[in-house]
């Protein structure tokens, strides 16, 4: 086969799923699609509905040493990650991502960005606020989360079932490079690596998927 042939077929096959991913993109067709819910625990007696684990509410201190609960969370789309401030390999690039997801929802009411530490000793509330000012986060629907070390492994491992805690083995902290997405009941709704471009552009389409599904809930009412 020529070789401009072979270069036209290759272009064509590449052109294709990109043409399709941005055509999902713009042309909204979010109330045809529906995320997945994860970890079903069992069924309802009565509607016979599946019952789904629900990421339990948290209370830690923010980067103000204002103390965020569950009523920052009520009623909202979640998007969450655990890293920390002096991590020098995937956090930064993790957090440059997040920070570009944020940007494309600074309006959005509905949603909140958290970002647990786990290292939290080190990481105080002034810490992370340095670290918010760095990546020059402004609005206060992110919030960067510290508190008690074993609380916050405990969450990220029952809660959120990613890795998040330090390894004496190794001298160093572990943790998951996902960034999650969670629905307005607490349920997880998407895992996401939060240092891969392309599962990035998949987490903002999927959170357009997500508040698509609460609007035709809310007109059906």
């Amino acid at each position: 086969m020529n070789k401009y042939i072979k270069a036209g077929v290759l272009l064509f096959l590449v052109a294709i799923p990109a043409f399709l991913f941005s055509l999902l993109d713009v042309s909204e067709p979010y109330g045809k699609v529906r995320l997945q819910k994860y970890y079903p625990q069992g069924i309802e007696s009565l509607t016979k509905d599946t019952i789904y684990h629900r990421v339990p509410y948290y209370s830690y201190l923010n980067q103000d040493s204002v103390l965020i609960d569950s009523n920052f969370v009520e009623n909202k789309i979640q998007v969450v990650d655990f890293k920390f401030t002096s991590c020098e390999t995937i956090c930064p690039k993790m957090t440059s991502n997040m920070v570009d997801v944020y940007s494309k929802f600074l309006d959005n009411k509905d949603l909140v960005f958290i970002s647990f530490t786990v290292d939290p000793i080190k990481d105080t509330p002034s810490i992370l606020k340095r670290y918010q000012n760095d990546y020059k986060v402004r609005n206060k629907n992110w919030a960067f989360l510290t508190g008690e070390a074993f609380s916050i492994y405990e969450l990220a491992r029952k809660g959120f079932f990613i890795s998040g805690y330090y390894d004496v083995n190794v001298n160093d902290f572990v943790h998951s490079e996902k960034v999650i997405l969670v629905d307005k009941s607490r349920v997880i709704r998407g895992y996401y690596d939060a240092t891969d471009k392309e599962e990035i552009e998949r987490l903002k389409i999927e959170i357009k998927v997500l508040k698509k599904e609460y609007e035709q809930q809310k007109n059906s009412n």
